[in-house]
């Protein structure tokens, strides 16, 4: 989440990110910006490609432990 919030370029918005991760309940206060917000479908784009660099990291690495 913070990645995402890094990479976004409205400065209003990674603001109020940035508040809702540092506030109570984050992970709440983050998915309810994001899906009222025009960067929703970003935010899914974002966590696939991360989910798969997390998945090709695991497989090579285990590869190598074999």
């Amino acid at each position: 989440m913070e990645n995402f919030k890094d990479e976004l370029t409205d400065n209003h918005f990674k603001e109020k990110l940035n508040e809702a991760l540092t506030n109570r309940k984050p992970f709440q206060n983050f998915k309810y910006l994001i899906d009222n917000s025009e960067y929703r479908e970003s935010w899914f784009g974002f966590k696939q490609k991360e989910i798969e660099k997390i998945v090709v990291e695991t497989i090579n690495r285990n590869n190598a432990s074999t």
